[in-house]
């Protein structure tokens, strides 16, 4: 649960928050991905703070002054095979990104029509074919599936139920016209001698009716309850796997189903779902509260990917690199990562590379190759900051010079 925790802390880090309300295009000169230093001498402290560092060993990125865990997805091999990988122009990819914007759809409610959940989970069966659903759909749809025909079986339940208590309300009446009325809470008394054999017989049923709808009441609430907790887990696995579409998909089908049914059954009794959701995105934990929180992950996600538009625009790479790993960071897998086209993910690769090659070469005292490829990193983006690593390599210059 600490996975939902940090993706949560994440969408709503006022640090990233206040960078894009105040991002202007010629602004920002955020951080660089590097390899985990080695022993020896540290690149200048200026240019470590500025370059996203990610640690292998200990499976965690520094971004700035804070640290995330990568340990569940190692973020860092993951993003290098979203930079290089075609997902815009590629026909089931876009097919796919339809389908799942048609499902949304028809899940809305909008003002000349209700939402349509029978079209809606027609089409899962064809998203789930896509490779990079992972079979997410076809989850949801068995899940839904599993649902309705526990709901279906509840409603049975309830007529039965309406009809035995009918059959109970008629016999009591009977009992009592015939004098023969006995309150079974206290068994003791017996039959009494005047009650002939019709009244016997209709006590005895009267009695096995008590029984069956005790059993179908205590049969109800426990499928009900079973039944919603098996879809609020899955939901809440879908929220901590970053999967906000299908998130979304997911709530909107189980409120379709369980009407009125919002609340959240405590998963385990070690998480407390209201701390998690509540203490850091301030919403109540229910299925709404969920989607709010998703909503706003996808929300973020796209106003990431418009700063990184622009930062590229004007040739900051630098920065738009940075906003590009938040973004994928959040969210991974919306449709607002994997519109970008591959000229512009290539473009941030090589820097990428090239900056994690500078840190490198620092560390290993090669200051005539690292003049060079700092000259490169300048070329490609306009806001590289080009002076603290001239003033290292001059100090260390320096250095060696008073050394001999």
């Amino acid at each position: 649960m600490n996975k939902i925790i940090n993706i949560i802390s994440l969408i709503s880090a006022s640090s990233i928050c206040t960078s894009i309300a105040q991002q202007q295009p010629a602004a920002t000169k955020p951080a660089r991905k590097s390899t985990t230093h080695s022993q020896h001498e540290n690149p200048p402290s200026g240019l470590s703070s500025k370059i996203t560092q990610f640690d292998f060993t200990n499976k965690t990125f520094k971004h700035g002054n804070k640290t995330h865990s990568m340990s569940d997805k190692n973020i860092a091999l993951l993003f290098e095979v979203y930079l290089i990988t075609d997902t815009l122009s590629k026909k089931d990819a876009i097919e796919y990104r339809n389908t799942i914007k048609d499902i949304l759809d028809l899940l809305t409610y909008k003002r000349n029509r209700s939402s349509r959940p029978n079209l809606a989970y027609k089409l899962l069966g064809k998203a789930a074919k896509y490779p990079g659903d992972a079979k997410i759909c076809k989850s949801i749809a068995n899940t839904v599936y599993s649902a309705q025909l526990t709901t279906k079986h509840i409603l049975s339940s309830r007529r039965q139920i309406k009809k035995l208590r009918k059959e109970r309300d008629e016999i009591t009446n009977k009992l009592r016209m015939l004098g023969g009325h006995i309150k079974l809470s206290n068994p003791a008394e017996g039959v009494k001698p005047h009650q002939n054999v019709q009244s016997k017989q209709m006590i005895k049923r009267k009695t096995e009716i008590e029984n069956t709808l005790r059993t179908l009441n205590r049969k109800g609430i426990k499928e009900s309850h079973q039944s919603k907790l098996n879809f609020q887990s899955m939901i809440v696995q879908l929220f901590a796997e970053r999967r906000f579409q299908h998130c979304i998909i997911a709530t909107r089908f189980y409120m379709s189903i369980y009407k009125g049914g919002d609340a959240i059954h405590p998963l385990k009794k070690e998480i407390d779902t209201k701390k998690i959701f509540s203490g850091t995105l301030a919403v109540n934990p229910t299925i709404n509260g969920i989607e709010a929180a998703a909503e706003e992950a996808i929300r973020k996600t796209e106003i990431l990917i418009s700063s990184f538009n622009n930062n590229f625009k004007n040739n900051q790479i630098h920065a738009a690199s940075d906003r590009l790993l938040e973004a994928f960071f959040i969210g991974e897998f919306l449709p607002a990562l994997h519109t970008i086209p591959l000229i512009k993910k290539t473009t941030i690769q090589q820097y990428i590379k090239d900056a994690n090659n500078l840190v490198k070469i620092l560390e290993s005292n090669d200051l005539e190759r690292a003049e060079k490829l700092s000259l490169s990193l300048q070329k490609q983006a306009s806001d590289y900051d080009l002076s603290k690593v001239k003033s290292y390599i001059a100090n260390k210059k320096e250095r060696i010079k008073t050394k001999h």
